[in-house]
């Protein structure tokens, strides 16, 4: 899997949920782990945690 392949993908699930181009930034930082948060240098994203969370919950829940 290349680098790029994750952000393809993310960008397509946005574009389904119907996300501006703001929002699609706020779900790249909310599925970020903290540690590649921590490696990176990027902000830290534990408040949007929970958001994250959430939507993981939605694509495994439409997948099965």
């Amino acid at each position: 899997m290349n680098s790029e392949e994750p952000l393809k993908e993310l960008n397509e699930f946005a574009q389904k949920l119907g996300l501006f181009k703001q929002n699609y930034l706020l779900l790249k930082r909310a599925l970020a782990h903290r540690s590649f948060v921590h490696e990176t240098g990027g902000e830290s994203n534990e408040r949007l945690e929970f958001l994250g969370d959430s939507v993981l919950s939605l694509v495994i829940s439409e997948y099965i």
